[in-house]
């Protein structure tokens, strides 16, 4: 009996030493009570370890994290058996692709499956961030993806892209309202993408509007400050930055700006002429700008920090339309800056701007 007293407590301490030494083992294995979020994070941490049972297991917890509706782990799912996405895709979770590819082959209808899916949910209201949205509406656009129960009506998904600060999408949907002829949609979907510095094509469509009077009315002088931006974008950008874009983009700002000229030196003889008297202060890098007619008070000033130039109005001057047009990147010259805030202010505070020829004299106070 005291034999039996003894051995039967060392079976149950080695039963249970056996018992922690599985656990351990299989631990990773188990998620108790594991929301969306925690089967992600601890998914994407096992995929890139280097037992495949490990990468097995992430792979399970991703697939667990999507099916309860987790966006980014549908997206990472997704974008793991994608073969092909557009160019400007931002993949949500690069470094997990790249460790489970050895294990999982691609299967593009697997992927855009989760695509769908997460398409469905933000159809139907749920939130997504930015970059989620942006690339739905680029693999809408490179037609990867189509929605149905809206009429495969994308301007919706492109709204929300845009919205959210998605300047692909306020481009992308600016072409859509351009190509339905809401030309007023069009214009201030095209102002707001110009704002984005890579974009070459915006800042052209803008001038051309103004051009030839499509969501406004022609105005040559806007027309030029466009065209100008547009041509001052294109020929700083670096020489591999969308090489043949950009190339193409200011051969015809150069074109654009050579025609509207044209068409102010016409419109020039039967314009009213208006003198414009100004002042500076400030130094070589900063100088501020006052005008006659608005005493007491600048109009905007110039600014040369270590060689980019910018231009901004001040924008207690009251005028209602000034947002889009309130400051100005990428001059090639302090006097640029300079011309383009008098000419602004010279277009808000005169009716009628586009019959009348602004001659700017400076002075000394």
């Amino acid at each position: 009996m005291q034999k039996t007293g003894k051995i039967i407590p060392l079976i149950l301490i080695g039963s249970l030493a056996v018992g922690v030494i599985i656990f351990s083992r299989l631990s990773y294995k188990i998620c108790w009570n594991c929301s969306a979020d925690d089967y992600f994070i601890r998914g994407s941490e096992y995929v890139c370890e280097e037992r495949k049972s490990h990468r097995q297991t992430g792979l399970s917890f991703l697939r667990s994290s999507a099916e309860m509706g987790h966006i980014p782990a549908e997206s990472a799912l997704a974008e793991l058996y994608c073969n092909s996405l557009p160019a400007e895709y931002l993949a949500t979770a690069p470094e997990q692709k790249i460790c489970l590819q050895r294990d999982v082959a691609a299967n593009q209808q697997t992927g855009l499956s989760y695509f769908k899916s997460i398409l469905k949910a933000v159809k139907n209201g749920k939130e997504t961030d930015t970059k989620t949205l942006n690339n739905l509406s680029l693999l809408y656009a490179d037609g990867f993806i189509r929605t149905d129960a809206r009429g495969d009506n994308p301007e919706w998904l492109y709204e929300q892209a845009a919205a959210s600060g998605s300047f692909q999408a306020m481009s992308t949907l600016a072409k859509l309202y351009h190509t339905n002829e809401r030309y007023q949609e069009a214009l201030q979907w095209f102002i707001q993408a110009s704002e984005s510095p890579t974009d070459f094509q915006s800042p052209l469509m803008v001038g051309d509007y103004y051009m030839y009077g499509k969501g406004s009315q022609i105005d040559y002088q806007k027309a030029r400050n466009w065209y100008s931006k547009t041509f001052t974008r294109a020929k700083k950008a670096r020489t591999g930055e969308e090489g043949t874009v950009r190339r193409q983009i200011k051969k015809l700002s150069i074109a654009r700006l050579e025609m509207v000229e044209r068409k102010l030196a016409e419109a020039q003889d039967n314009r009213q002429q208006v003198a414009i008297r100004y002042s500076l202060k400030g130094g070589v890098k900063h100088f501020i700008i006052f005008a006659a007619d608005h005493p007491g008070e600048s109009i905007g000033e110039v600014i040369n920090n270590n060689g980019a130039i910018y231009a901004a109005m001040n924008e207690n001057l009251g005028f209602a339309d000034l947002a889009p047009e309130s400051r100005q990147d990428n001059f090639s010259s302090m006097n640029e800056g300079m011309r383009w805030v008098l000419e602004v202010f010279a277009q808000k505070t005169h009716t009628n701007s586009a019959a009348i020829s602004f001659d700017f004299i400076l002075t000394d106070s």
